[in-house]
């Protein structure tokens, strides 16, 4: 996601809180008022977490090429090897950093759907809590079970995977071109990603940067789905 369109994804997030906390919760010392807007905050400190981290990988790429092309062909074997594990950790920062997010929107949510100012429920509690009782919120239900179906569940089984059982790490692909005088060096996502991550084709290599970038920006666009959408079936 670029700078300019986080920016208006934070500005969105705290729009959306705002005209629910003048509608419901005037009085400045509504206790519930303060949950909302404390969890509001720290939605907003993990979506910009997830945003360093995304800046962070593009940054440490740039610079990664530019010091492997620096040295003589001999090292560029061994040196695009060595920059595989920082490319991998920032790509795994930013899944453990999206899931995170996930949660804490579930926490912004129960906020809002429970007006319980001390009520704390992660995603899956929240996306059981949606799906067993009759909460008042039959749209936003339907949405959170879509958006875990179609999107968080990969998600979180790709971060469970890597977190608890194998380590999975950024590919890399270098190439020359002699007639020409060039040559290229281009990095990739974990084969794991791209088979098991709920957006790309499982049967191609996907572009780290491009697939790092898509993964922010469909769960950021999902994240605005869900608290538009719960702001708005408040009674």
């Amino acid at each position: 996601m670029k700078d300019e369109e986080y920016r208006e994804f934070e500005a969105s997030i705290r729009d959306y809180m705002r005209i629910h906390l003048n509608e419901h919760y005037a009085d400045l010392k509504n206790p519930v008022r303060t949950t909302i807007i404390e969890r509001t905050n720290a939605l907003i400190y993990r979506s910009s977490a997830v945003q360093w981290n995304y800046n962070h990988l593009k940054g440490t790429t740039q610079s990664s090429i530019d010091l492997i092309f620096s040295q003589g062909r001999s090292e560029i074997y061994p040196n695009t090897i060595n920059h595989l594990f920082p490319l991998s950790f920032c790509f795994d920062d930013i899944v453990f950093n999206l899931v995170s997010m996930i949660d804490y929107t579930a926490m912004l949510m129960i906020s809002i759907i429970s007006a319980n100012r001390s009520k704390s429920m992660k995603w899956n509690n929240l996306r059981k809590k949606l799906n067993d009782d009759d909460l008042g919120f039959p749209e936003t239900a339907n949405l959170v079970k879509k958006i875990h179906e179609g999107w968080v569940n990969r998600l979180s089984e790709y971060r469970a995977g890597v977190y608890h059982n194998n380590n999975q790490f950024v590919a890399a692909e270098h190439w020359s071109d002699y007639l020409k005088g060039t040559e290229n060096l281009s990095f990739y996502l974990p084969d794991m990603a791209a088979r098991q991550l709920p957006i790309f084709d499982r049967n191609k290599k996907v572009d780290m940067i491009a697939g790092a970038e898509a993964l922010v920006d469909g769960t950021f666009d999902k994240v605005k789905q869900l608290l538009k959408l719960c702001y708005s079936e408040k009674p």
